[in-house]
């Protein structure tokens, strides 16, 4: 984050600032924000909201998250954009099986594959059609318990929901196709 981690005053000790847990209040505390529904820009020499009042601000809302607190290097407006910085900017890609990289196995319901995440860390989904016939994927964040917050494209917000969307017959309303982590989110 850009602010000092660090204060002191004659009648208090040092404050060090918890990124960590800051940044998963953030989180959860931006449900229902409109503040990612308007991102203007030029297409066609006409002033427009490139991201439809919300409907396509899932990216918008996450980098700006990971912007905030210097987990990304700028700010995008779409899931390609988002993901190819994440790399940039140290964001690991998880493996696919708990047994690679050390990851622990859990007892809850997990991606594909096994990882079992772990709060903050950056989901992306498959692809779903819009009912323009728009193919999107989707980006949002892992809060713990099976539960996710991501962009809700209906209503233009940030919603808590859960983290596969459902099930249907068994199986993902919507598949998990990526899990990513930052290292800084241990350290703080």
């Amino acid at each position: 984050m850009n602010c000092e981690n660090t204060a002191m005053t004659k009648k208090q000790a040092a404050i060090r600032l918890l990124t960590a847990d800051t940044y998963l209040a953030v989180l959860k505390n931006s449900a229902g924000s409109k503040i990612w529904r308007s991102a203007y820009g030029l297409a066609d020499d006409r002033r427009q909201n490139l991201v439809r009042r919300g409907e396509l601000s899932c990216a918008f809302y996450v980098s700006s998250i990971l912007r905030l607190f210097n987990l990304l290097r700028g700010v995008h407006l779409t899931v390609a954009g988002t993901v190819a910085d994440m790399k940039r900017s140290g964001w690991r890609h998880l493996p696919s099986s708990p047994r690679q990289r050390g990851l622990r196995r859990g007892n809850g319901r997990r991606p594909r594959g096994g990882a079992r995440p772990r709060p903050g860390w950056v989901i992306r989904w498959a692809s779903q059609k819009f009912a323009d016939g728009e193919e999107h994927q989707h980006l949002g964040f892992y809060l713990g318990r099976g539960r996710a917050i991501s962009n809700r494209s209906s209503t233009g917000v940030p919603t808590l929901h859960h983290w596969t969307f459902g099930t249907r017959r068994g199986k993902p309303v919507r598949p998990i196709i990526g899990l990513y982590w930052h290292a800084r989110l241990d350290q703080a």
